[in-house]
């Protein structure tokens, strides 16, 4: 597809220190919804559409040989039934009450959305539904510790009449690995909001790329969800010109490859501020020790290596 010219690039270095200067910790509180999860709501409906980190240009001078094998993008795939996708969005909808405008990187989003959901809290803790996003992303996963980021629901529409209030999400990489975009709008809904990523790695992306090397996420309908090797892979939504886009984000965290994370305090402290960092990079720390640890703090049965075959 053809390269936004004004879709800009996330802050790094030192504006990404500026920004978190300027940001403020998400806002507490817990919706009045009342739906309830289901173990049942968890299904696993694979894709063939997917990009390997070696297909994306990475080499051993990157990752060790078994780690480039892993998936870099794939889908868009279901993770949920369409009564778990319908209660996901209705909750979601609930949510835009605690959602904050940001210059980082996404416009308007609600972070922490499972400590303002019951649903969403149950849901990310429940083992059938871990082990089927492990088995996406070939590692044995846990919602990132660093609990503001694990999830983070998006809200897109057209900007204001004076065109200062964009709705998008900048050009950036993730700090976490292991990344599922649940949508949960039809493309009915609005125009515009495409997902686009960069088909090569990070390192050679610039807002000027070959428009060869730009693609879009052909997620369609409510619950089609992708998942993306998001430290590693350039990414971005462009702006809705018509309707409203929702979507959620959940970044996962695998504990037997602690050094595979790649979040940056400063990273984290652009969305929330520096102090709600430091008590969540604190926790994060010490948690990441063991894998025991983390499946611990969320109540879960481990997920193991064995488990994915």
């Amino acid at each position: 597809m053809k390269l936004p010219a004004d879709l800009p690039t996330y802050a790094t270095g030192l504006q990404q220190v500026f920004t978190a200067l300027r940001a403020t910790p998400p806002p507490r509180g817990m919706s009045s919804e009342d739906f309830k999860w289901e173990s049942t709501y968890a299904i696993q409906q694979d894709s063939n559409n997917l990009i390997s980190l070696r297909e994306l240009g990475y080499s051993l001078k990157d990752y060790e040989d078994s780690i480039l094998d892993m998936t870099s993008f794939k889908g868009p795939f279901k993770i949920l039934t369409n009564t778990g996708e319908i209660l996901l969005r209705k909750t979601c909808l609930q949510l835009e009450i605690y959602a904050r405008n940001s210059n980082f990187i996404i416009s308007k989003r609600a972070r922490a959305a499972d400590s303002h959901s019951t649903f969403i809290y149950d849901m990310i803790r429940d083992r059938n539904f871990l082990l089927n996003l492990s088995k996406i992303a070939q590692a044995p996963l846990v919602p990132h510790l660093i609990r503001n980021a694990a999830t983070q629901v998006n809200y897109y529409y057209p900007e204001d009449g004076d065109g200062k209030d964009k709705k998008i999400a900048k050009w950036h990489t993730d700090g976490m690995n292991f990344v599922f975009n649940i949508l949960l709008s039809d493309d009915s809904e609005f125009e515009g909001g495409d997902f686009i990523y960069f088909k090569g790695p990070a390192n050679q992306f610039t807002s000027r790329s070959n428009d060869n090397l730009v693609a879009t996420s052909p997620s369609k309908h409510v619950g089609d969800t992708i998942y993306v090797h998001g430290s590693k892979v350039f990414h971005a939504v462009t702006p809705v010109t018509k309707g409203k886009r929702i979507s959620i984000i959940l970044s996962m965290y695998c504990p037997y490859l602690p050094e595979m994370d790649a979040n940056t305090f400063w990273h984290v402290a652009g969305d929330d501020g520096i102090l709600a960092t430091l008590k969540n990079w604190g926790v994060f720390q010490s948690a990441k020790k063991s894998a025991h640890t983390a499946y611990s703090a969320i109540g879960c049965a481990p997920i193991t290596w064995e488990d994915l075959a």
